[in-house]
């Protein structure tokens, strides 16, 4: 599907946080120009393990707000402060902050309040599934800007993304874990220093916040529809993190689909040296406006 030559407008470095918080920002892209009437909105979270933040490569691939703009939606790219700068729930406060910026400013953009959505990969998937399934949630809210406005979003895809973190492992799955190339071995090793990181400390000191930040302990029947992507090898986060999602959903009723990609690793392609680009990325584009067309149009 290649990139369509029709103008955009384009809108960046917006801040939608307090003032004392001035790398809260988020860019905008939509139709050229922008129309009178509200278009359905889709933000789009940053991976990088909670503490790489380049918002420049949301705009051009294939899950970029620029194709998603191309595809009618009016799209939004966020910064949220990183590991590094605040331990969580700072990031799940960022990206509430966010969605209530949007709402708090539908007389400026023409954003429509009741379709919004929400795509992540990797760490911008879990914050993505997060913010899906804790929408004004007292808990999670905090004090990053837009107070009184509602943070609940409409549809939610969740790629590569995890899902419980007091469960990393494969027990109670149908699927034994897939071998890791030993290239990735120091990788995964460093797993825990990512997740101490992003937690403030020992992970055993902090059980109740890594429950806290697990999508899957915040299931409930009304949670919007999900769309659950994930490599069946990916060696940065285990494949059953979103089986287990999908399966969660499932059980009480809510709206999901899991779409497992087969030999995928975190790329989701059959090399994990390989760029986060191609076919396989190419139908993700698709099966992502779709899935937005069909939930938000």
């Amino acid at each position: 599907m290649p990139f369509s030559s029709a103008p955009l407008t384009s809108i960046a470095g917006i801040p939608y946080g307090p003032e004392d918080r001035p790398t809260l920002v988020l860019d905008l892209v939509g139709p050229y120009p922008l129309p009178d009437r509200p278009l359905p909105t889709v933000i789009r979270v940053t991976g990088g393990g909670w503490a790489e933040e380049n918002r420049a490569h949301m705009t051009v691939n294939r899950l970029g707000i620029r194709f998603l703009a191309e595809a009618g939606f009016l799209a939004a790219a966020i910064s949220v402060r990183l590991s590094w700068q605040a331990p969580f729930p700072a990031q799940i406060h960022d990206v509430k902050a966010a969605i209530r910026w949007l709402r708090a400013h539908t007389g400026d953009f023409p954003i429509d309040p009741d379709r919004i959505g929400i795509l992540g990969d990797s760490a911008g998937g879990h914050l993505a599934a997060l913010a899906a399934l804790t929408g004004d949630n007292p808990d999670l809210e905090g004090d990053s800007g837009s107070p009184g406005y509602s943070s609940q979003v409409q549809a939610a895809i969740a790629i590569s993304a995890h899902s419980d973190f007091l469960n990393l492992g494969d027990i109670g799955t149908d699927r034994p874990p897939p071998p890791v190339p030993v290239r990735f071995a120091r990788d995964l090793h460093g797993a825990e220093d990512t997740l101490s990181q992003l937690f403030g400390g020992p992970l055993a000191e902090r059980k109740d916040l890594m429950r806290l930040a697990s999508p899957i302990h915040h299931i409930h029947r009304a949670a919007p529809p999900f769309l659950i992507i994930h490599g069946t090898r990916d060696e940065t986060v285990p494949f059953q993190q979103g089986e287990r999602l999908h399966r969660a959903l499932e059980k009480v009723g809510a709206t999901t689909t899991f779409i497992p990609v087969e030999g995928g690793y975190h790329n989701l392609r059959d090399d994990p040296n390989l760029p986060y680009s191609g076919e396989v990325w190419d139908s993700v584009g698709e099966q992502t406006i779709a899935f937005f067309h069909r939930h938000l149009h």
